[in-house]
C-alpha cells in the first residue's frame, strides 16, 4: 500500500512533513490542520507522511483540546489493523482520549474496537 520511503524522494517527505508540523504547531485553524491530516492519511502514498499525520491528530488534540470525533476516529479505526500504523495510531488515540474534551474514553473504545483485530 505504502509505495514511498524517506529513501526514495527525502526532499518531497522533508517538504510535506515539515509544512505539516508547521500548521499543527503553529496554525489556529484545527480545523483545517486536521482535514490536512485526514487527507495525508487516506490519500499519501509515503508510510513516514502518513505516521506523522496520525501522530499530528495527537497534537491537535492535546493543543486545541478537541477534534471532530466521527472523521477523526472513522479513519483512526481504518487504519488502526495495519502494522506499520497500529502503534502510531494507538499512540494518537490515548492523546485524543486525554486532551480533546468531546471525546470520551467510550468513543475511542467504540471505534477502536469497530475494526480491531
Amino acid at each position: 500500500m505504502y509505495k514511498k520511503t524517506a529513501e526514495d524522494n527525502q526532499e518531497y517527505v522533508a517538504k510535506v512533513t515539515g509544512n505539516l508540523l508547521d500548521i499543527t504547531f503553529n496554525n489556529e485553524d484545527w480545523e483545517f490542520v486536521q482535514n490536512e491530516c485526514l487527507r495525508n492519511i487516506e490519500k499519501n502514498e509515503c508510510l513516514d507522511i502518513v505516521r506523522l499525520s496520525i501522530t499530528c491528530l495527537g497534537h491537535i488534540a492535546r493543543i486545541h483540546n478537541c477534534i471532530d470525533k466521527e472523521k477523526v476516529l472513522s479513519i483512526l479505526a481504518e487504519k488502526i489493523n495495519e502494522k506499520e500504523l497500529s502503534g502510531f495510531v494507538d499512540d494518537a488515540l490515548d492523546d485524543i482520549e486525554q486532551f480533546a474534551a468531546n471525546v470520551t474514553l467510550d468513543d475511542i473504545k467504540k471505534f477502536s474496537n469497530l475494526n480491531r483485530k
